[in-house]
């Protein structure tokens, strides 16, 4: 069962993923002419953040696990999330990448190594180590055994107040094994109809010695919101198994099968049965959420899920069993809600069966664990894999998120101020990372669609990137005839439109009239457009200078001595020697790389990690837009969802263009 294993539960700004989000309420919506406000000097009217991210996964030994998929989102898909990012981790049991959120979000959910987790963003970064779950010392002040009617307990062993076992070892779990686990039960994959041959119909769940043996279980991995418990029961063949299963001698071995903090286990923990003979079958049992918090011992009352066929619940076998050839164990894994519920991807309970000799049990009838189809042969499994057959690629990386686009709005008068209704160019975009099996960066896919048209001017647009412009491969304009890579540019530049009247008109033809803008004109489509730019050498993500949207820019009249960026991004090298700098109201200083702002820091450029909606002509954006001002004078500490219409106060709606 997936509640979520949650490290943090905040009211996060993720408007981009559909998740709730706290809003803030002002009752002073007084318009306020944005020449009369003061910004700090240093604001860059950032709306997005970079995060570092950094996901470790390693055995209790430091041993790294590698081959681990992550998946990034903004909160959970059940809850509307959309993905950001997917990587994997590399030979050192690391994933690294970094991506863009919007500022006020503080934390992400993670799908991977089977599990889900809620896990902050702290300083611009958002860090987890999947192995590192020892919180101190076991502690074992308590020796609780319990009477129970309904239960049996190892003998010779106690607990603690947290159902933790003693005394117990704690023995290495192979890293390979642990990455072969992780890929045939996946976080979050149904794994009935992903693995149907688990559930066949030839396939045994319980276990058969066939030489005596001592026989131990041992702790894999847990990832389950509830608190399982889980035991074992023996008997000498399948016709002596009683009708009521709760007559078995069913016998606990992990009351609380949990990481901490809602447990003490860790990966690896192991505890001996006990010595059977040649003959012993074996089931196991699950208690779902069956331990007691404070010491109170296993429920009598909670739902118990069998191993055996004719203790199934209706639609079908709660637990899976797999043998792995190379390590001789059997993995036994749990679905804890009774199906159809819960999301059945049986990684709720995962332990070992071990035996000493370490081929005392009969395999024939388990299903054999293989190795998970890689056609392409570049190390993920296909069925991660976004490009199976494709050995040069991975994985996709959304900005803002997958099926998400951001705004980018220009006024494009500099260096002389506009009047700040922002929608002389209004363009949104969505941009796809493509990323190697090293979690390089490929190929960038980018998605426009160009809204509206404000201006006189003939206004032409295009993106700067953080890597040289000899890094190139291949170029496809998807048959844009518009688009093309700049050339004689430093860094590379991709030229999506010279002038934005080629790409729409007003129905009349009038290639200088404003294009939606005014509510009282025809509406025209807006203008979509697609390139696919791949890099000659693959680049480390965490390495680039900027992140999406890059360094957007629009360029007036086709003069590219008139770039007009976001604020304190640096313009390409056509710019050199422009004659512009600090002239009219422009304060830029190159040497010290501020650029694109007014001597009371008001900006040519904003860019919106949303789909906005933009005032209408010759509204400032201070009359639309109600927080902005008190979001630009804080320096962008208050009121970061200013740009949110669906945010009560946040807007005049008459400020407003609706088509």
């Amino acid at each position: 069962m997936k509640k979520y294993f949650i490290f943090l539960i905040t009211a996060t700004l993720l408007f981009w993923a559909g998740c709730d989000i706290t809003k803030e309420n002002d009752t002073n919506n007084e318009p306020i002419d944005i020449n009369d406000i003061v910004v700090p000097y240093d604001f860059t009217y950032n709306t997005s953040q970079s995060v570092d991210v950094n996901l470790i996964v390693a055995t209790p030994s430091n041993d790294p696990v590698h081959g681990i998929v992550f998946k990034i989102y903004g909160c959970h898909p059940d809850e509307g999330g959309h993905l950001i990012a997917k990587g994997i981790t590399k030979a050192d049991g690391v994933y690294s990448t970094s991506l863009n959120v919007p500022v006020g979000c503080d934390s992400l959910t993670v799908i991977g190594y089977m599990n889900t987790l809620t896990l902050p963003i702290v300083n611009g970064e958002l860090n987890f180590d999947y192995g590192n779950f020892s919180y101190g010392e076991k502690g074992f002040a308590d020796g609780f055994t319990w009477d129970s009617k309904a239960w049996y307990y190892l003998p010779g062993i106690s607990y603690n107040a947290m159902g933790t076992p003693s005394p117990m070892v704690n023995q290495t779990v192979d890293a390979d094994l642990l990455t072969r686990i992780n890929n045939a039960l996946p976080e979050y994959v149904n794994a009935v109809t992903a693995h149907p041959e688990y559930f066949s119909s030839n396939i045994s769940t319980n276990l058969l010695l066939d030489v005596d043996a001592d026989v131990f279980m041992k702790f894999v991995h847990e990832g389950a919101g509830y608190k399982n418990s889980l035991g074992f029961f023996n008997f000498p063949n399948l016709g002596s198994l009683p009708v009521d299963p709760a007559t078995l001698i069913r016998t606990v071995v992990f009351p609380n099968l949990s990481f901490p903090s809602a447990g003490e286990l860790q990966t690896g923990d192991r505890l001996q049965l006990g010595s059977f003979s040649a003959g012993t079958y074996f089931g196991t049992f699950l208690v779902s959420n069956g331990w007691i918090s404070g010491g109170g011992g296993v429920s009598e009352t909670k739902p118990v899920l069998y191993s055996v066929k004719k203790y199934y619940p209706a639609a079908g076998s709660q637990v899976v069993v797999l043998y792995d050839g190379l390590t001789e164990k059997i993995v036994v894994a749990y679905e804890d809600i009774p199906r159809p519920g819960g999301d059945m991807d049986f990684n709720d309970a995962i332990f070992l069966f071990e035996a000493t000799p370490s081929d005392a049990f009969n395999t024939d009838s388990l299903y054999h664990l293989t190795e998970p189809i890689d056609g392409d042969g570049d190390g993920v499994p296909d069925d991660e894999d976004d490009y199976p057959t494709d050995p040069d690629r991975a994985f996709n990386n959304y900005y803002p998120a997958e099926n998400v686009f951001g705004t980018l709005a220009f006024e494009d008068n500099w260096p002389s101020k506009g009047d700040y209704d922002f929608n002389d160019i209004v363009i949104d975009y969505n941009i796809n990372q493509v990323t190697n099996a090293s979690n390089e960066l490929v190929d960038i896919k980018g998605s426009y669609k160009l809204r509206a048209i404000g201006a006189g001017f003939h206004n032409g647009f295009a993106v700067q990137f953080p890597f040289v412009t000899s890094n190139y491969s291949v170029f496809d304009n998807h048959g844009h005839s518009t688009i093309s890579r700049d050339v004689g540019t430093t860094n590379a530049v991709v030229i999506l439109f010279q002038d934005a009247f080629d790409l729409m008109q007003e129905p009349g033809g009038d290639p200088t009239s404003w294009i939606n803008t005014v509510e009282s004109e025809p509406y025209v489509n807006p203008a979509e457009l697609q390139f696919t730019y791949t890099l000659g050498t693959p680049l480390d993500v965490t390495g680039l200078s900027y992140l999406p949207p890059y360094n957007p820019f629009i360029y007036v009249n086709n003069n590219r001595q008139k770039e007009i960026h976001l604020p304190d991004y640096a313009p390409t090298s056509k710019m050199a020697g422009t004659p512009y700098w600090g002239t009219a109201d422009d304060d830029s200083d190159p040497g010290t790389d501020r650029y694109f702002k007014t001597s009371n820091n008001l900006p040519w450029a904003i860019h919106v990690a949303q789909s906005w909606d933009y005032p209408i002509e010759l509204k400032q954006i201070t009359w639309a837009y109600l927080k902005f001002a008190a979001w630009a004078e804080s320096g962008g500490t208050v009121h970061t969802d200013w740009y949110d219409s669906s945010v009560p106060g946040n807007v005049n709606i008459d400020n407003i263009y609706s088509p």
